[in-house]
C-alpha cells in the first residue's frame, strides 16, 4: 500500500452534492443571455468538473456570444442562494474528513468559484474544523485550472512542498482526474454523488485513476492503518 503525506478532496461532487445545482445555476444564467440552447441535461452530461471561465470561453467560441463583466459574479449569487437549501453533504463526508485527517494532512482542491467553495465546505460543517480558508484552493489561484495538473502542484507546494507522488488525490469528474494523474498523484475516482454513477465510473477509469469507490469511507482502504 502506498504511503500518502496529504489527501486532496475535491470539492463539489465529492464534499457536498452541489453539481446539479452548481449546473442549474450556470444554466440559470445562461438562460438570461438567451442561450436556452444549454440545457441541465447537457450541462450534468459536458459541463461537469469544468471552471466557468473554461466553460465561458467555450461557449463563446461556439456561439460567438459576448458574455457581460458581470455575467460570473451572477453565477456565484445565484449558487449561493441555491446553498441553504439545494446542496448537502456527501454521505459520510464528515466522519472520512475526521477519520483522515488524523492520519494524514487534508485540504481542498477545486475548480469552483472561491466564495461558493468556502460556503460549502461551511454547509457541511468542515470549516475551521477540518479546512481553513488556508487549506481551500481555488482555480483563481493557479494560472490553468483542471484538467491541467496546475492547481494540485499547487495545492501540495502550499502544504509543505509535499512530493506529488505522496499526495492522494479525490475526485468525481473527468476533468479533475485527469488533473490529478497529470500532477503524477494518485486518483480516487469517487461516484457517491447522485448524477451519472454509471457514466462517471466509465469515465473516471478511463483517466487512469487507480480506483473507482462510491463511498467516501473506502478512502480509509488506502492509507495506513
Amino acid at each position: 500500500m502506498a504511503a500518502y503525506d496529504l489527501v486532496i478532496f475535491d470539492c463539489d461532487g465529492t464534499l457536498v452534492d452541489s453539481e446539479l445545482a452548481n449546473n442549474a445555476a450556470f444554466c440559470d444564467e445562461l438562460a438570461a443571455e438567451g442561450l436556452t440552447q444549454y440545457t441541465l441535461d447537457y450541462a450534468m452530461t459536458h459541463f461537469v468538473g469544468s471552471s466557468v471561465p473554461t466553460l465561458m470561453k467555450l461557449i463563446a467560441d461556439e456561439t460567438g456570444h459576448v458574455f457581460p463583466d458581470d455575467f460570473r459574479d451572477r453565477y456565484i449569487r445565484n449558487v449561493s442562494r441555491r446553498i441553504p437549501t439545494d446542496i448537502r453533504p456527501i454521505e459520510h463526508a464528515y466522519e472520512t474528513i475526521e477519520i483522515v485527517s488524523k492520519i494524514v494532512p487534508v485540504c481542498v482542491a477545486s475548480n469552483g468559484e472561491r466564495m461558493n467553495v468556502i460556503d460549502c465546505v461551511k454547509a457541511i460543517n468542515a470549516m475551521d474544523v477540518f479546512f481553513t480558508e488556508e487549506t481551500i484552493f481555488t482555480k483563481d489561484q493557479v494560472e490553468h485550472p483542471k484538467p491541467a495538473p496546475d492547481l494540485f502542484l499547487y495545492a501540495a507546494a502550499q502544504m509543505g512542498n509535499v512530493p506529488p507522488e505522496r499526495c492522494l488525490v479525490i475526485e468525481d469528474s473527468k476533468f479533475g482526474a485527469r488533473a490529478g494523474v497529470a500532477a503524477g498523484m494518485d486518483v480516487l475516482g469517487f461516484t457517491g454523488s447522485s448524477h451519472d454513477k454509471l457514466g462517471r465510473a466509465a469515465e473516471l477509469s478511463a483517466e487512469r485513476v487507480i480506483a473507482v469507490i462510491d463511498d467516501l469511507r473506502d478512502i480509509l482502504d488506502y492509507l495506513p492503518d
